[in-house]
């Protein structure tokens, strides 16, 4: 029986096997429109010719994956005048008009903390190449960038997973790409959904094993950044829900699920995330900073300033801290001292920290205007001396001020004179508070319930955390 027989006698089975073993050994040519800034053009004036060659080497690169880049020359990355970072900036290769699969940037403009942005099955690309790099170099910023749109892991120096002979390409990563050559990159992320996206999950966890310990986690992970890169951030936290129950322990992917969280506006579920990937990794400081963002973002400034503060303890070198500690603390009754004391530690780690030598200017002008308002109560004690109200507001000065003793004796003497004034209570269990004193707080605040006020949720829950760890063996 000859095959055309065979195939009329088993019509679907024989013609669904042929179109597989085909569609499996085709190549897919992927349309990519090459545009460019002005920068990038005035380092590399024969930047045409020179591209021509980079994709004759990076096809070569790319061989085995089922993959062929075909080049189409575009015009403008952007407008000369555009401003930003290369994130800002790779926001606006989607209006370059040029139909293509993937729109590829290159730019000459320098940013300091970025290299490439490449986002996994994103339509658009940009890559910083300078007159410093070699040909070499080139080529694998390209071919990286180019296997990210794949999802194929870049490492922390910007170079996909290589051989051990030092090929740009391993196999997990040729694996990855020829599964999923066929994606529709010119609809980017929107053509991430269902049979597409249960695929693109199988196919990374498979070409990430023995790269990975979790490879399904991992795989999670890429996918959940690419939709969180375009600000899809219920299905980002999908994915992430998804990797965390693959590698619980993972304080890193915690620390993602949290951003990813935290970006919904799920803060409560953010924290709690961040806790326990402080509790994974006790020596990780940046938990703790993202706790103090969101509880400070929140008006919660008593937990923002022990979460700085310890983010601080964690990685003392790091100015941003310092910074944000400040920040934090300039808005903390009584904090205006330490609020200076650490934008100049931040303006000495690091000079030219941004918000730094502002922050210092501001509490330096802060603390004259403070010192102003102490001489003007104190007036009004020496008028009303047996007022508790006087001695009240005098308090509240000095505390405000950074004047933590004389704050005290002042509220003192108004409970004194005013034994149930619940509001003087809660101002003294915020000194107790801020001088390490924090079963002297919580007995403070007792006293102002009593009184008929409600403390602060801020700093109640500030109190307990520290009694909390005060009681532990």
């Amino acid at each position: 029986m000859g095959v055309g027989a065979l195939c009329t006698g088993l019509a679907c089975g024989c013609w669904a096997g042929v179109m597989a073993v085909y569609t499996s050994f085709r190549t897919r040519a992927i349309s990519v429109c090459l545009v460019t800034d002005f920068e990038y053009r005035l380092e590399k004036p024969d930047w045409q010719s020179s591209s021509r060659l980079l994709f004759e080497e990076i096809n070569q690169v790319f061989q085995g994956t089922g993959v062929r880049w075909r080049l189409i020359s575009g015009g403008d990355a952007y407008p000369a005048e555009a401003k930003g970072n290369m994130v800002e900036r790779a926001g606006l290769l989607d209006q370059a008009s040029c139909p293509a699969d993937v729109i590829l940037g290159l730019t000459g403009r320098p940013d300091k903390d970025t290299n490439s942005v490449a986002l996994p099955f994103s339509h658009t690309l940009l890559v910083r190449d300078t007159p410093a790099s070699t040909p070499a170099m080139t080529l694998t910023a390209v071919a990286a960038s180019l296997a990210e749109l794949f999802g194929v892991p870049i490492s922390t120096q910007g170079l996909v997973f290589s051989d051990a002979q030092g090929g740009i390409l391993d196999a997990g990563a040729i694996r990855i790409i020829r599964t999923m050559r066929g994606y529709d990159f010119a609809r980017g992320i929107g053509a991430l959904s269902g049979s597409t996206e249960r695929r693109s999950v199988k196919a990374l966890a498979e070409g990430l094993v023995g790269r990975d310990a979790h490879p399904e986690a991992e795989a999670h992970r890429i996918i959940a950044r690419a939709f969180a890169g375009a600000r899809r951030y219920e299905d980002a936290i999908r994915h992430l829900s998804e990797a965390v129950q693959v590698d619980a322990q993972n304080a890193g992917l915690r620390f993602e699920y949290a951003m990813a969280l935290e970006s919904d506006a799920r803060s409560d579920d953010a924290i709690a995330e961040l806790k326990t990937a402080a509790k994974l990794d006790p020596t990780d400081a940046k938990p703790h900073a993202a706790m103090g963002v969101i509880n400070l973002n929140r008006r919660r400034v008593d937990l923002a300033v022990e979460e700085f503060r310890a983010a601080a303890r964690l990685d003392p070198h790091e100015a941003s801290y310092q910074v944000a500690l400040g920040q934090a603390l300039s808005e903390q009754p009584g904090g205006i001292r330490d609020a200076a004391a650490a934008f100049e530690e931040a303006m000495r780690l690091k000079p030219a920290e941004p918000g730094a030598f502002a922050g210092l200017r501001r509490e330096d002008t802060t603390e004259q205007t403070l010192l102003v308002a102490v001489r003007e109560m104190e007036a009004l004690v020496n008028q009303k001396p047996a007022s508790a109200e006087a001695h009240m507001k005098l308090g509240l000065a000095h505390a405000n001020a950074g004047d933590a003793e004389a704050a005290r004796d002042e509220i003192q003497r108004a409970l004194q004179l005013e034994p149930r004034n619940g509001p003087a209570h809660i101002v003294l269990a915020r000194l107790d508070y801020l001088s390490g004193q924090y079963r002297e707080a919580a007995s403070e605040l007792d006293a102002a319930r009593a009184a008929g006020v409600q403390p602060g949720a801020d700093l109640a829950e500030a109190i307990q955390r520290k009694l909390g760890g005060l009681e532990k063996p």
